[in-house]
């Protein structure tokens, strides 16, 4: 992405640690860049530069959705690119531009289904 292309409170998406994943650009870094939140894990991150960003996320499809960051770290562990979320008391895997998979309708049911997928 570009300098001015970049919206403060936009959500884009970011690769963190190898994985992409949703990043809420939250203001200016007094370091420079952005600073902004991760929504898998709700952590803080900067972000130097506007080649970091990859594409925009639309926020009406993250809306009602509350980030798992344990389910999320086993997902990563498994080696998922993706992220889990509760939608409306279900736990949903989201990967980067593709439609959220319903994996459990609770936490047993959902490591049980990212265990058997994994192998």
């Amino acid at each position: 992405m570009r300098k001015k292309e970049i919206v403060i409170g936009g959500t884009y998406q970011v690769k963190v640690s190898g994985q992409l994943v949703s990043v809420k650009l939250t203001g200016r870094s007094s370091y420079g860049g952005w600073a902004g939140t991760n929504l898998s894990t709700g952590r803080t991150i900067h972000i130097r530069t506007a080649g970091r960003l990859r594409a925009a996320v639309d926020d009406a499809a993250l809306k009602g959705m509350i980030p798992s960051a344990r389910l999320t770290a086993k997902a990563v562990e498994l080696r998922y690119v993706g992220s889990v979320y509760y939608i409306d008391h279900d736990l949903y895997l989201v990967a980067p531009g593709k439609k959220p998979k319903l994996i459990g309708h609770h936490v047993a049911e959902a490591e049980a289904w990212l265990a058997e997928k994994a192998g």
